[in-house]
Formats: structure tokens, sequence, C-alpha cells
């Protein structure tokens, strides 16, 4: 008798648990469904006749469907060639970021040297600096090096250390994973690379996969950076690019659906790389911080 009423008991609370959980997806539906929906409407206005992109009541449903609007974009401007540029910066910035970061991270939380506290203070004090004091040096910088209208100064930065937020994530991150580990490598003859290769960097995925997306959407969408260092119309990146097209829209109804093309094209790559990386992303985001050492 006592065995069929804890058995009752039991599937009352799955129950309970089971409508619960419908009444919370049920309540947040509506909410994802005002959240998707300026993504729905780029979409959709891209892939519409453009006589019927202004029209008055609008058109929910493109009807009919056509790819005009991407076939001019193509042929009124180099997208295509933006489009490689961004992702040749992107890639190397952002492989520049996870590596660098990743270097000065380790140096920060498993070696031991003398100021360390001193100048990891330092590298976190330069996160207050507005990055608009930094445009002139930086300018005046690349100016003297002869990179202006290259892209090295999108990419070499990045090589450069990774910048101090992703060092603080890494090395907190680093600072979960048992000392002891180290010290058995060290004792096995391991070098200090070899263990921040070997040991460390497979168990920091998730932080890695923090910084490789904060990286990769940064330098994708960065605008200020191209808009002063390149010149030639045809070096421009996707955000520059994207003011361009932007800018011919106001000359006629006719180019507003290829902004919305374009639009389309820049944000689909952000949506899968999220996507593909959410996994490690979430547990990242969660289990950085977690140790009080």
């Amino acid at each position: 008798m006592a065995d069929t009423s804890r058995e009752e008991w039991g599937r009352r609370r799955a129950h309970r648990k089971v409508l619960r959980e419908c009444l919370v997806h049920l309540y947040m539906i509506p909410f994802a469904l005002v959240a998707l929906f300026p993504l729905y409407w780029l979409v959709s206005t891209s892939v519409k006749w453009r006589g019927n992109i202004l029209r008055f009541p609008p058109q929910w449903w493109p009807d009919p469907m056509s790819l005009e609007n991407y076939q001019r974009l193509f042929v009124t401007s180099p997208f295509d060639r933006w489009y490689l540029n961004t992702v040749l910066i992107t890639v190397s910035a952002t492989l520049g970021t996870v590596i660098s970061a990743c270097i000065v991270a380790y140096g920060f939380g498993r070696l031991a040297f003398r100021g360390r506290d001193f100048w990891f203070g330092i590298l976190m004090s330069t996160m207050m600096l507005p990055n608009v004091v930094l445009i002139i040096p930086s300018f005046l910088v690349m100016k003297f090096l002869g990179w202006i209208d290259t892209y090295f100064p999108l990419i070499l930065p990045a090589w450069l250390g990774g910048g101090a937020f992703n060092v603080f994530l890494l090395r907190q991150f680093m600072r979960t994973i048992p000392y002891e580990m180290d010290e058995a490598a060290k004792v096995d003859g391991a070098s200090p690379i070899r263990i921040l290769v070997q040991l460390l960097v497979p168990n920091l995925k998730p932080a890695l996969a923090v910084v490789a997306v904060f990286s990769a959407i940064g330098h994708w969408n960065s605008f200020m950076a191209p808009l002063i260092y390149l010149n030639s119309i045809e070096k421009l990146t996707l955000a520059v690019g994207m003011r361009v097209v932007t800018a011919a829209a106001a000359t006629g109804p006719g180019q507003v659906g290829v902004m919305m093309a374009a639009a389309t094209l820049v944000t689909l790559p952000v949506l899968v790389l999220f996507a593909t990386a959410q996994k490690y992303f979430m547990k990242g985001i969660v289990t950085t911080g977690l140790s009080g050492r």
C-alpha cells in the first residue's frame, strides 16, 4: 500500500513538472516571436519584388519571391569582395586573439614571477581607457609604419596580447583547474608550452569558445577601424560597405530591397556562428570565474 502511494505521488510530481514546463514555454513563445519578427521581416523583405516592399498594407509573405535584390546587390557594388575581406580579417584576428590571449593568461594565471599581480593590475586598468582616446596615437603609429590602406592595423593588434578582457576571462578559467596537474606534468619533464598546449588548452574549450565568439562578432561588425585605416573601395569590409549600400538606399525605394539583402548576408554568419558554438559558449559563461583562488 505504501509503495502504491509512493508511486502515485511520484507520477503526480512528474505530471506537475511537465505542466510547469509547458506553461513556461507557452509564456515564452510570444516573446520569442516578437524577438524573431525583425529577423523574419529582414529576410522576407530581401526576397520581395521591389514594387511590393513599401506597399500599404504591408505584404506579410513575399509573393512572388524573387532574388532580384541579391542580384542587384552584387552588380551595383563589390559586395563579394567586401565579404571575402571581412572573412579574412575576422578569421585572422580571431585566431590571433585566441592564441595570444591564451598565452598571456597562462603567464598571469599559472606562472609565478616577481610583480605578476602588479602587471596584471596594469593590464586590467587598460579596460578603463575609452577607445576614442587611442584612435589618433594608433593612426600615427600605423601611418609611420606605412600600413594605411592595408589590413595590418586590423589584424596585427589581435596578435599582441588578445585584449585585457579576454586575458582576464581565460585567467579566471585557468584558476579553476587544479595546480596539481601542472606539478605532475613538470615531474614528467613537460615544458610550460607543452603544459599549456596538451594539458590546459583541452580543458579551456568553453572559455576559448567564449573568447572566439566575442572576438569574431567584434571583428565582423567592426566599423570604426576599417573606416579609419582603409581608403580603397575594393578593400572595405562589410560594416563600412553596408554604409555605402544604406546611403544608396536613400536614392529610391528600389534600393531598400538591396539594403535588406545586404543586411541578411551580413547577419547570417553571426547566427550560424552562435548556433554552432552555443554549447561551449553557454558552458564557458556559466563556469568562468567560479574559482575563488
